[in-house]
């Protein structure tokens, strides 16, 4: 997110990164940049308890990292 006038603005992905999400209709290599992903690792059932406790905490994880990040950085 970029932070204009003390607002909010939601990252435009299609703008800055045109290459690796509106690809072209020939079949072309692209190099992708290092990212950062979150993720949940296992198997089972996604309709356990277990399962929502550990979605519930990745948002937890990554609404904290998003919001510790705009404020470092003024960007995310």
């Amino acid at each position: 997110m970029e932070i204009l006038r003390g607002k909010f603005m939601k990252h435009e992905y299609r703008k800055h990164e045109k290459g690796l999400y509106l690809p072209k209709t020939k079949p072309e290599l692209i190099t992708v940049p290092k990212q950062k992903f979150i993720m949940i690792d296992g198997k089972g059932d996604p309709n356990s308890n277990s399962f929502a406790e550990k979605v519930g905490a990745l948002y937890r994880k990554n609404s904290y990292d998003r919001f510790s990040c705009t404020k470092k950085q003024n960007y995310c």
